[in-house]
């Protein structure tokens, strides 16, 4: 084990997991805006129509995603120049 620590291996798993953490948070972002709520709303006849109060919802769970993102991409970063 302290060999794949050595190697990098360590601080790039970090490193891809805080990309994925981060398009995670992205799409999260992404699909509570305004674009793909009216083509949900036109495409597949959806009832659902866009709200403020649903935007800043999902905005408020992408910053979490996003935040985690920054924190295990410094936790890689640092990681990286200690070992």
């Amino acid at each position: 084990m302290p060999m794949l620590v050595k190697d990098g291996f360590f601080s790039m798993i970090l490193l891809l997991e805080s990309g994925i953490i981060f398009l995670v948070g992205g799409l999260i972002a992404m699909s509570s805006s305004i674009f793909p709520s009216k083509i949900r709303e036109h495409v597949f006849h959806s009832d659902e129509e866009w709200s403020q109060e649903k935007y800043k919802r999902g905005q408020m769970k992408a910053n979490l995603y996003i935040l985690t993102g920054a924190l295990l991409f410094l936790e890689s970063i640092i990681s990286g120049f200690i070992i």
